[in-house]
């Protein structure tokens, strides 16, 4: 009878307090390069040190790491540091359940990019609190693919940098998703889950995202698509108390559309502008919704809006709340370049419904480049009968609302 061969059970792995990196990772494949930590700690690692360093690189094939349950805190460079480098195949990231906080440079620092196909990242669950630098950095670049983020159920809160800082450079599409169905939109899209168990897909958490008191911005993204569409959703987000904007948003389509949502979400005492999104391009469409978004007591603007494109732009909204902002409560800015719809009320897609008032400025200012009227009707404006003086630019804002339908 021979004894069972004895072993140690799986199990974390811990890589605290070293006097360099925690986990240092140099990986270089031909067909691929992968890289998978489950259970890792990486903490208080020194001497200009990162909890967690790996670079992957892919001569023929894609580039994929995959970190599940890693605590990366209070190291003296970045909580983890992420950079793959792909070639005829796809760059993916994907993060669950992290917490990347108190490091002295960034919390999470991805870098990406593929030759010919896609380069994406999943973030969930992803705490990146109180770091030196920014709390989530990425830059993923697809010079003939797409480039695309998903962020939910996550915290950038208290850094010194950004919140979170995502720049995106596709030669297709440009795809940034955030709050609580970002990962049903990527996965929509992308189809990552097809390659899953539908018990580990459930294991994902879903839900709002927060990128609040931090000293510069709270979520800063710059989507480029060289030759597809630059589509963002932000559906549950705040964005509060940031010493610059609480969003900072711009999508560049170069020669397709720009596609913009935001919903359920807010940006209240930002030293800057609240919300400030910028399209850009020379498509045939560049279109922006905002619903259900509250922009209050903010230092400059509370929506701010501005479009540089060539083929049709449409702004619209409803249920909005800017108020007692130091600037305007929405200020549209557009270039002429080419034909301009609006609905913020009264033009058939908006029912209106929104508040606007108290702000230091204008309650809504519109630079008139198209010489269109902004539609703007069935809204509250702080007072039963608007003064003339609460708007600037051509705005359409009779009939108004006798009541505020968004007090408390």
């Amino acid at each position: 009878e021979i004894d069972p061969i004895a072993y140690t059970p799986l199990g974390g792995i811990t890589a605290n307090e070293n006097g360099g990196d925690g986990i240092f990772l140099d990986l270089d494949g031909y067909d691929a390069a992968m890289a998978i930590f489950a259970g890792v700690e990486a903490n208080g690692n020194v001497n200009a040190s990162d909890g967690i360093d790996a670079s992957l690189a892919s001569a023929d094939g894609g580039a994929m790491a995959y970190l599940v349950n890693v605590d990366a805190y209070d190291n003296t460079a970045r909580g983890i540091g992420l950079n793959l480098a792909g070639a005829n195949e796809d760059v993916s990231v994907g993060l669950v359940q992290l917490n990347a906080s108190e490091n002295a440079g960034h919390g999470v620092q991805i870098t990406g990019s593929s030759a010919t196909e896609d380069a994406y990242a999943l973030l969930a669950d992803v705490d990146s609190w109180n770091n030196g630098g920014d709390g989530i950095l990425i830059d993923l670049n697809a010079a003939a693919g797409d480039a695309a983020v998903a962020i939910t159920e996550g915290y950038a809160n208290g850094n010194a940098g950004n919140g979170a800082s995502i720049t995106l450079n596709a030669g297709n599409d440009a795809n940034l998703f955030a709050g609580d169905v970002a990962e049903a939109d990527f996965d929509a899209v992308y189809h990552y889950s097809d390659d899953l168990p539908v018990a580990l897909t459930d294991l994902i958490p879903r839900g709002d995202v927060a990128f609040d008191g931090n000293a510069t911005n709270g979520l800063v993204a710059t989507l480029t698509s060289a030759n597809g569409n630059a589509n963002l959703a932000i559906d549950g987000a705040s964005a509060d108390d940031n010493d610059n904007a609480g969003y900072n948003l711009t999508l560049n389509a170069l020669t397709g559309d720009a596609n913009a949502r935001i919903v359920d979400a807010t940006a209240i005492g930002n030293d800057g502008n609240g919300v400030s999104l910028t399209l850009n391009g020379v498509g045939v469409i560049a279109d922006a919704w905002l619903e259900r978004v509250t922009a209050s007591g903010n230092g400059a603007n509370g929506i701010n809006l501005v479009e540089t494109y060539g083929g049709t732009t449409f702004f619209g909204g409803q249920e909005l709340v800017s108020v007692n902002n130091t600037g305007n409560g929405v200020h549209l800015i557009a270039d002429a370049a080419g034909p301009l719809a609006t609905d913020f009320g009264g033009g058939g897609d908006s029912a209106g419904q929104s508040s606007f008032f108290g702000n230091g400025n204008v309650d809504f200012r519109y630079n008139n480049g198209g010489g269109a009227t902004v539609m703007a009707e069935n809204n509250w404006w702080g007072t039963v009968a608007p003064a003339a003086g609460q708007f600037a630019g051509s705005i359409d804002y009779t009939p108004w609302l006798p009541t505020d339908p968004n007090a408390p």
